[in-house]
């Protein structure tokens, strides 16, 4: 069972009473109450330990009606206890036709009723939205989704019915009616309203006598099919025979109204006010989530490998542009994202690009041969320009990587088209910072404090769109303000700089996992690309295994996987990755030991979780941190996954950016179905990596990762600016069939317009170009649709911020558990 805030306070309301039938001596009755006011108070503030069932099996799409937990006493008894109508209409009287079709039944209002998207499009039009109600059943007289299999989501019988619903009388017994209302905002003809039984002068008789309506009680809606909380102060009418009824008496537009959840306690109901209404602090979200973004990694790789800064005040670090000579904060967008020939180009003289770098500019572009990405670099790598004929003609792109994909308004662009969670990632690797001859911080602890700052800045700056969450209530409170919630995190490869630490403590283990904790980060990977002090790494690429020895003082220790294990990935020495190695010290001429695999068998780490990495990870648990087992050698991930499942409830972990051995991801990396099972046992959640797919391929991934999900706790993970490629365009593949993206600045007739991403004299068209910066993921988006993502599937990755904010509940929750 799942019990919420709400129902605690009902609880505790309905004890108290019962003490106070018990005791007579007024001072013992005023100190209990003042204990129960206290303790409610309390409570109130943990609410994740409230609010987040134990295992996802527990993980409903909605809160268990607070009915279902009761405490009675003879003087309270109701024959009738239908308040949320999962009873369908039970103990109440209906007149006219507008509840003929009542309750409704689950999620049947859809974003387009809700609100517009500005950017157009269609694909969130007809995703399901959730507004808040309770249970599986509530009052919408616009709806005709009863519990029949005859009538599909999204049925409607519209504003035209009329009629009335009135409850059973009962003897009122509490100071607080509470209760769920949206709809039309018609005080007269759209209410809930309470009905006092009167022995003569009523305006409307019932079979058990004569009532009135007790005035200045009434409450309609806000033209809002959100349902928010309100509450009557009803202590002058204990004692008293009432009734409730709801009224439909309105057939013009926005005529029907919408109530759920009738509760009755003698505290006033605690809910959050955004503007001048109340929400439940549980009320579900909206809006998708990427969990794996990497907004400040300019700053990371020594400040020199990824060119452009992100916004108007982001440091431009020195040597970067114009070969400034110190740090400095942009002030224009064309300081921003200018040409990168003072980061990426060669010295062309003396006096000519000066902070030019042969080296870099080598290690640069074996990078991007070694990733099959796009290289253009030097005085005609055009970024930003007012000039049409030289704005972004070379980068961004989506097979760039190692250009700023993440400027602000293409940040923005996303939230429009339905972003609602998004986790920003310091990300660093000391061996590329050398290889760059970046600048320092080049160490991973360093580099991850600079960027960790400059990200709580950068949204500090946008506010009037985004917001820091550092708990899920305020994710919770940011989304429902219909702003970004930006989660900080760190994906660094040596967490505290400890494998320079030849005797690492717990002491210092738990000191570093603090200050992190402090410095706002809460999505945590304990491993990264490299062996550490913590355990091994999933290896899949071998430029790694040089770094690995570099950071860690050795090679990775392979040996060949099983072959039920799924990996036919085989690491493979590489040449020109070896002698480039000259350049930060290494031996040109130390081959990595490799085994030798049968053909079909590929490579995998032996090395799992060290003595200190299990407590690490328990340290981190214990703040309830966000752990993303995603780069842990599969020895290390199922460890992690051991101890989370050792704790009592089952701690969540989450594999934020990644895709699926059974899927054709077969190296070490990759997910394996058994993980994935456990994942969703946990309530973790899974982001589906998109790198360098087409649409068709990552819808693939996303239905399979739906069907191993329970179709939930999905996200998408972009990686972007992390040294990856993003989505390519359609045209440009062979293997999708379907309609390609409209815009309105060139219609058709296959999806709801789409406003082309636009900054400065520059238009994306995703259909040619992919997508090139962040800006363009609702275009990929309508793509999804356009190929043949139904409304379910959609309607799963719109609700990953509510199933975000369920796992983030239940960490905070479980965290307790952790010894």
């Amino acid at each position: 069972m799942r019990i919420h805030y709400q129902a605690l306070v009902r609880l505790l309301s309905k004890v108290n009473r019962k003490i106070k039938l018990k005791f007579s001596n007024k001072l013992v009755v005023a100190k209990i109450s003042l204990f129960f006011i206290v303790m409610c108070l309390l409570f109130s503030n943990v609410l994740p330990a409230l609010t987040q069932a134990p295992t996802v099996l527990e993980i409903q799409e909605r809160t268990i009606p607070i009915d279902a937990i009761k405490i009675r006493t003879g003087s309270e008894k109701m024959a009738f206890d239908n308040w949320s109508f999962e009873l369908g209409l039970q103990g109440w009287e209906k007149t006219g036709t507008a509840f003929d079709s009542q309750p409704t039944q689950g999620n049947n209002v859809v974003m387009s009723r809700i609100r517009s998207l500005p950017l157009g499009g269609d694909y969130w039009q007809d995703v399901a939205y959730p507004i808040g109600y309770k249970g599986n059943y509530w009052i919408g007289t616009y709806e005709n989704h009863p519990k029949d299999p005859h009538n599909p989501l999204g049925s409607i019988q519209g504003d035209e019915p009329t009629g009335t619903l009135v409850s059973q009388p009962f003897v009122l017994n509490h100071n607080f009616i509470t209760f769920l209302i949206g709809g039309g905002d018609d005080i007269r003809n759209l209410k809930i309203e309470l009905l006092e039984k009167v022995s003569a002068g009523g305006t409307i008789t019932f079979s058990d006598g004569q009532y009135k309506e007790v005035a200045a009680i009434p409450a309609t809606g806000r033209n809002s099919e959100v349902i928010r909380r309100e509450w009557w102060n009803v202590a002058n009418y204990e004692g008293k025979t009432i009734r409730i009824r709801i009224v439909d008496n309105s057939s013009k537009p926005w005529g029907h109204i919408n109530i759920d959840d009738i509760q009755f306690t003698d505290i006033e109901p605690i809910a959050e006010k955004i503007g001048d209404a109340y929400y439940d602090l549980d009320a579900p979200i909206w809006g998708f989530v990427d969990m794996h973004t990497h907004l400040m990694a300019y700053l990371g790789f020594g400040k020199k490998l990824l060119h452009g800064a992100p916004d108007v005040g982001s440091i431009i670090p020195a040597g970067t542009q114009n070969c400034n000579l110190a740090d400095k904060k942009a002030t224009s967008i064309q300081e921003a994202l200018g040409d990168d020939n003072s980061t990426h180009g060669k010295p062309q003289g003396l006096f000519d690009n000066p902070c030019g770098d042969f080296q870099r500019n080598f290690v640069i572009r074996a990078l991007e041969i070694a990733n099959e990405a796009q290289s253009q670099h030097g005085p005609n790598s055009l970024g930003y320009s007012d000039d049409p004929n030289k704005a972004f003609v070379s980068w961004p792109k989506f097979n760039d990587i190692t250009h700023q994909q993440m400027w602000v308004n293409w940040i923005q662009r996303t939230y429009q088209g339905g972003l609602r969670v998004m986790v920003a990632l310091a990300v660093n690797n000391k061996t590329l910072a050398d290889g760059v001859n970046g600048d320092s911080p080049t160490d991973d602890k360093g580099s991850a404090d600079l960027q960790i700052r400059e990200i709580e800045e950068f949204v500090n700056r946008h506010n009037d769109f985004m917001e820091v969450a550092t708990s899920p209530q305020q994710l919770r409170s940011i989304v429902r303000r219909n702003k970004l919630a930006v989660i900080i995190g760190v994906e660094i490869d040596n967490i505290g700089n400890f494998n320079q630490v030849s005797s690492l403590s717990q002491e210092m283990i738990t000191e570093e996992i603090q200050r992190l904790y402090d410095n706002k980060v809460r999505y945590i990977f304990p491993i990264h690309v490299l062996d550490n002090k913590f355990g091994g790494t999933a290896v899949y690429q071998d430029i790694f295994n040089y770094s690995n020895k570099k950071e860690y003082g050795s090679f990775w220790d392979l040996s060949c996987a099983d072959p039920s294990d799924g990996i036919t990935k085989q690491i493979k020495g590489n040449i020109a990755v070896q002698f480039a190695g000259a350049f930060t010290g290494q031996d040109p001429f130390q081959n990595p030991p490799i085994p030798s695999c049968p053909k079909e068998i590929g490579h995998k780490n032996r090395k799992g979780l060290t003595p200190k990495g299990e407590f690490a990870i328990k340290e981190m648990m214990k703040r309830g941190m966000l752990i993303d087992i995603d780069h842990m050698s599969q020895e290390s991930a199922n460890q992690t996954l051991m101890i989370a499942e050792s704790i009592p409830d089952g701690y969540p972990v989450n594999a934020g950016h990644n895709g699926f051995r059974s899927q054709g991801q077969q190296d070490e990396y990759g997910r394996t179905d058994a993980q994935l099972a456990k994942i969703s046992t946990l309530g973790g959640m899974i982001g589906v990596g998109s790198g360098n797919n087409v649409s068709c391929e990552f819808l693939n991934k996303i239905r399979y990762g739906l069907n191993k999900m329970s179709g939930k706790q999905l996200a998408i993970g972009t990686d972007i600016n992390g040294l990856v490629k993003a989505p390519r365009p359609r045209n440009a593949s062979s293997d999708c069939s379907g309609s390609q993206v409209n815009y309105a600045e060139m219609p058709g007739g296959l999806n709801g317009l789409l406003t082309m991403a636009q900054t400065g004299p520059k238009k994306w068209n995703y259909n040619t170009e992919g997508v090139a910066h962040y800006g363009l993921i609702p275009d990929f988006l309508q793509d999804l649709k356009n190929i043949g993502m139904t409304p379910q599937e959609r309607r799963s990755l719109f609700m990953s911020a509510e199933y975000f904010a369920q796992m983030w509940e239940k960490s905070l929750r479980i965290s307790g558990n952790v010894k």
